[in-house]
């Protein structure tokens, strides 16, 4: 078979040793089939994208989902949608076309402030590619938001089949703000404000929302931290990495309604602290 690959003994020995040695990685390269690179590959196969989004929009952008449908060959009572009980489940509607997927979609896209069409799995690869009009660090921030949706509606689905989990769509729109606000404070941290430090150490060193709601110590901060923790990533990631947050007139108050204020933030965090 190399033989064949090289066309002669010279070649092949030219192709397969390194130094007078053969080399096993020569060898592997050598025998691997080269599948065509596709060009959404890049997209989702980033250095600061967390693995699991990269594969999971890997499987679902070739159709290798293990969704009901795909799934034909095994036995089942029913291959209807677990988040919806109204279609069949195939990858196109469970991560486009069904109605939780959309509220989900809906609630991400107007956070990030962009109007895609995300309808279908040909429309969310072309969108994907063409992020590259946007701003380095707001194109990091809304291809994490858009994988990592992709990513947690599936985890939503495989709950509701296999542990018969409850649709909490404010829940999961919430994991995916934080786990956003934690992969860009990490690879992007020159671009956060510095006042929201502290609530950057907090995620960091995975102080999660439970974390923080225990040590919180009182029922009635527990919740007042519960009911406003999204809106503290919202300011933050808006603020910090673009959107209407990111820039404020001169005279602008921190307590303003509808802004989230630095001074009112700092001033919650320091409550949880002192309790």
């Amino acid at each position: 078979m190399l033989l064949l690959k090289c066309g002669n003994r010279l070649e092949l020995e030219n192709q397969l040793c390194d130094l007078g040695e053969i080399s096993a990685t020569k060898v592997y390269d050598l025998l691997r089939t080269r599948a065509e690179v596709r060009p959404w590959m890049k997209a989702i196969w980033k250095s600061y994208i967390p693995p699991r989004y990269s594969f999971c929009a890997w499987l679902i952008f070739r159709n290798r989902i293990p969704t009901k449908t795909s799934l034909h060959f095994i036995a089942m009572e029913n291959r209807s949608c677990e988040l919806c009980h109204k279609e069949e489940e195939t990858g196109q509607h469970l991560f486009f076309s069904c109605e939780t997927s959309t509220l989900i979609w809906n609630a991400i896209t107007s956070w990030l402030e962009i109007a895609p069409a995300l309808s279908t799995l040909d429309r969310a690869l072309t969108w994907l590619r063409r992020l590259r009009n946007y701003h380095c660090s707001r194109r990091k921030m809304i291809r994490l938001a858009i994988l990592s949706t992709a990513y947690h509606i599936w985890r939503l689905r495989n709950g509701v089949y296999f542990d018969n989990q409850a649709i909490n769509i404010d829940g999961i729109v919430c994991k995916i703000k934080v786990g956003v606000f934690k992969v860009m404070n990490r690879v992007e941290h020159h671009h956060l404000m510095p006042e929201y430090s502290i609530l950057a150490h907090l995620c960091e060193t995975g102080f999660d929302l439970g974390l923080m709601l225990f040590l919180a110590g009182s029922c009635e901060l527990a919740q007042a931290l519960q009911a406003e923790w999204a809106w503290i990533c919202d300011a933050v990631l808006l603020r910090s990495y673009g959107g209407k947050h990111n820039h404020r007139s001169e005279g602008e108050a921190d307590n303003e309604p509808g802004n989230p204020g630095t001074k009112y933030l700092m001033g919650r965090l320091r409550l949880t602290e002192n309790s």
